[in-house]
């Protein structure tokens, strides 16, 4: 089976799976980010261990799952103190485990695996984690209604900020992948038929200036329309300073992850995606887009009118 057959295959069954989860977030949305975010951690893991920086591997994806899983908690529960409390508590709990565990371990490769373990769990767990704050806005808002900080940032205690409803919340992780997705498409293509200046040649010898502009233009534009369409509430300019993060960080999140492979000496982070190659390939894009995006809208509701 060729790999373009492969491809094809994984995006009928994919895409419409992946769009079903966004619609109807909650619960079911939640474990497939943290079941997503587990595999890319162990790949991160994995590419540190063939530059000989071992990880507490285990301990890592363990806490990275927890984090996600007590944010999801307290956040349906509207529970803004217990949410970002119940993270401080868990890193303070992981890095006296973590030091514990370097002491039994003896002097050597302490200091390498403590961080190994640290920098993948805020770069993977806590990135992905953003895709579930922003799916669960809504309930920030809502929390922030019922808080004093309601007083202070004037939240509208009687509507959603521009339709950021749970529809509306739905509808903006989707825009997101539309838009990355068209940026990846557009940049590939208009820069294998255009593409003559180089951006980053050691690290990703393809990828060129022409196809990087056009992505960012189709991205963008992508996301846009996809608010506009979705969520007519939601202000044009936001959307597109929006559209502009999912058009430029997609892309330097692909060259990331391109530089930690190229550093490994390895093609692709696994081969768990047939045709694909792995959970950091596929997802390296939305890993820098969503903790700005999640920034933004955050920023947006706290905030906004």
């Amino acid at each position: 089976m060729s790999e373009l057959i492969k491809r094809v295959l994984v995006a009928i069954i994919g895409i419409p799976l992946a769009i079903l989860l966004i619609y109807f977030g909650g619960l079911f949305f939640t474990v497939a980010i943290i079941s997503i975010s587990s595999i890319g951690l162990y790949e991160f893991y994995i590419i540190c261990k063939s530059k000989n920086f071992e990880s507490e591997m285990i301990l890592g994806i363990i806490f990275g799952a927890i984090i996600q899983i007590l944010y999801f908690y307290f956040i349906q529960k509207e529970d803004l103190l217990s949410t970002f409390l119940s993270q401080f508590i868990a890193f303070i709990i992981l890095m006296i485990i973590l030091m514990i565990v370097a002491l039994k371990r003896g002097v050597l490769g302490g200091i390498a695996r403590i961080s190994t373990t640290l920098t993948g769990i805020m770069y993977i767990s806590m990135f992905f984690l953003s895709l579930i704050g922003i799916r669960s806005l809504f309930n920030i808002e809502k929390a922030l209604q019922t808080s004093l900080v309601a007083f202070s940032y004037h939240v509208r205690a009687a509507n959603y900020v521009y339709g950021l409803d749970d529809r509306g919340c739905g509808f903006m992780v989707l825009s997101i992948f539309i838009g990355i997705w068209i940026c990846d498409t557009a940049a590939y293509f208009i820069g294998r038929r255009f593409g003559k200046h180089k951006i980053y040649p050691d690290i990703s010898p393809k990828k060129s200036w022409e196809g990087g502009i056009a992505g960012l233009i189709a991205g963008g534009t992508a996301f846009v329309l996809s608010v506009r369409l979705f969520n007519p509430e939601f202000p044009f300019l936001d959307s597109l300073f929006i559209g502009m993060i999912v058009g430029i960080t997609g892309q330097i999140g692909d060259f990331a992850e391109s530089l930690l492979k190229r550093d490994a000496n390895l093609k692709d982070s696994s081969n768990i995606i047939p045709g694909h190659g792995g959970i950091l390939d596929r997802f390296d894009s939305i890993l820098f887009v969503s903790p700005l995006v999640y920034i933004y809208l955050l920023l947006l509701v706290m905030f906004g009118k």
